[in-house]
């Protein structure tokens, strides 16, 4: 079973399709868990509504605590570290499954991403809208089916991930608040955990997510200043406990490619 772990703050609308999308395009069996990360009253009393398990934090207690404490609850095999500006595109799940049943019990499997930036060698360039009302929802639905992308190494941050290998490297590590270079982090935990084996961290070339652009996190506090400072101190951070600046984690993985 697949525990789609999501944290949330202040976002209802993308957080309303994000959720619906897991839910229509999810064939195996899944749960999904929501952690309302100190949302004001629209978002807290929608999510109240909600069919599936939801915790609730008075504050921003940041991503990498949201990540552990619905990791805790959850029931699944696998989990697949979600965020609410994501939608899961149909096939998803029946594409990577196999993937993560073969590799036993510690696999990290990424989907691919389909976003409007050209920044990522794992993802796809295209633009269906930036937010809930300017989605294309037809021409998504349509193109991504004729999508070719090659086998490649990826270390993306949306990814399937055993129960078994998330506690072996300990989850998110929350000294990353609110969660700038937490991703890196676990990355490179989980590829030196696994042998730094590039071939262990194939994508799931047919299993796709559209990305609206990281809603969340551009606005994660009122002043620019603040959310760079932040951005600062997680690379920092990352620098000071592996030794290597996170800008050469790319390299070091081989992420981007050809491997598999």
């Amino acid at each position: 079973m697949f525990s789609i772990l999501l944290p949330t703050v202040n976002n209802p609308g993308f957080l309303q399709l994000c959720i619906a999308y897991a839910e229509r395009h999810t064939a195996v069996a899944y749960e999904i868990l929501i952690l309302n990360n100190g949302s004001e009253t629209e978002t807290t009393e929608w999510i109240r509504s909600f069919p599936h398990k939801s915790l609730h934090a008075s504050r921003n207690r940041g991503v990498c605590d949201a990540y552990n404490a619905l990791a805790r609850e959850a029931h699944g095999d696998y989990f697949v570290l979600w965020d609410d500006d994501k939608l899961l595109l149909p096939r998803w799940d029946i594409e990577i499954l196999p993937l993560p049943l073969s590799d036993g019990q510690f696999t990290w499997k990424s989907l691919v991403e389909i976003w409007p930036h050209k920044t990522n060698p794992c993802s796809i360039f295209g633009d269906y809208g930036r937010s809930p009302d300017a989605l294309d929802e037809a021409r998504l639905l349509n193109d991504f089916q004729q999508i070719e992308f090659p086998r490649k190494v990826s270390l993306a941050v949306s990814q399937v991930m055993s129960r078994d290998l998330y506690f072996a490297v300990g989850g998110y590590d929350d000294h990353f608040y609110p969660g700038f270079g937490s991703d890196p982090d676990i990355m490179w935990r989980t590829f030196c955990f696994l042998g730094r084996n590039p071939k262990r961290f194939c994508n799931a070339n047919r299993s796709f997510y559209y990305h609206f652009t990281s809603a969340t996190t551009n606005r994660i506090f009122r002043f620019p200043l603040a959310t760079n400072a932040l951005r600062l101190w997680g690379r920092l951070l990352f620098l000071q406990k592996h030794g290597f600046p996170v800008t050469q984690l790319r390299q070091k993985t081989h992420h981007g490619s050809s491997y598999c």
